[in-house]
């Protein structure tokens, strides 16, 4: 196809405008709670697309260049309606691949966007992250929905499903959802999420 043939002779960033080496990759949850630890706002560690097909699949036109990367976090507190967060992403093409000569993959992206500080006895256990490629579109609602852990004041605790929409678009690349634990690992050896389209972390 003529598009795989520009796509070819495009440049690639080795660096990738913040992507590049790290960390181990840890595979599971940390022992203990590290958040219980950590001072300030939960962030952003770093993600990348799983493999190339999935990156075909999103780019935009090499020409013009620019992906919008779309996550939204939704957060339910005990006593009140869940709310979410969006955080956008601005990126080019090169910014999630590395290309040489034998080979062509995908490659981390480094964001450290704050969240919400994380306080366990507000907002309980679990958040979920819900991924996307963002393309102007018809109007569209999907429905998700998770359980979250509350511990409550007397030492007991409660469950509470959450179910909650995000307004997207049709033409909007859906890269699938994760729930995040407040005890995984964070960090650079912290868990690994895969969403089925892509990989990310959070510290």
């Amino acid at each position: 196809m003529r598009q795989d043939v520009l796509e070819s002779n495009n440049t690639c960033s080795i660096n990738g405008g913040g992507g590049g080496g790290g960390g181990t990759i840890g595979s599971g949850p940390g022992s203990g709670c590290e958040r219980d630890n950590r001072v300030g706002k939960e962030r952003f560690y770093r993600f990348k697309l799983k493999n190339m097909n999935i990156f075909d699949q999103i780019k935009d036109q090499w020409i013009n260049g620019d992906l919008e990367i779309d996550v939204s976090i939704t957060i339910a507190p005990l006593n009140g309606a869940p709310f979410t967060v969006t955080k956008a992403f601005y990126l080019n093409n090169s910014d999630l691949r590395n290309c040489g000569v034998f080979k062509r993959e995908t490659q981390w992206r480094y964001e450290s966007a704050e969240i919400i500080t994380w306080t366990r006895s507000l907002y309980g256990d679990r958040m979920m992250f819900v991924w996307s490629e963002f393309d102007p579109g018809n109007t569209q609602t999907q429905n998700f929905s998770f359980s979250n852990n509350y511990k409550l004041p007397d030492g007991s605790t409660t469950t509470s499903n959450v179910s909650f929409s995000i307004t997207t678009t049709d033409a909007t690349d859906k890269l699938g959802s994760s729930v995040v634990e407040y005890c995984d690992g964070i960090g650079s050896d912290g868990f690994m999420y895969d969403t089925g389209s892509l990989f990310f972390q959070a510290q």
